[in-house]
């Protein structure tokens, strides 16, 4: 699923909607990762934890810390 198009989806969703979407997000950007160039604009935001938070409906910056 691209960002773009999950962002337009999520909008209008159903809250159990939304979990499954941001899981399967997170899945596709998962699989992102492994690749070296596309990559480096997960460096610049943590789209993963971001993604955890929603999924397991806890605050963005206690995913963070739980990593740190």
């Amino acid at each position: 699923m691209q960002f773009f198009d999950f962002m337009q989806t999520s909008l209008y969703a159903s809250k159990a909607k939304q979990a499954n979407l941001f899981k399967e997000l997170k899945t596709d950007l998962l699989k992102i990762t492994k690749n070296e160039f596309e990559s480096k604009v997960i460096d610049h935001f943590d789209f993963i934890s971001w993604l955890e938070s929603k999924i397991d409906n806890k605050p963005f910056i206690e995913v963070l810390k739980g990593k740190g």
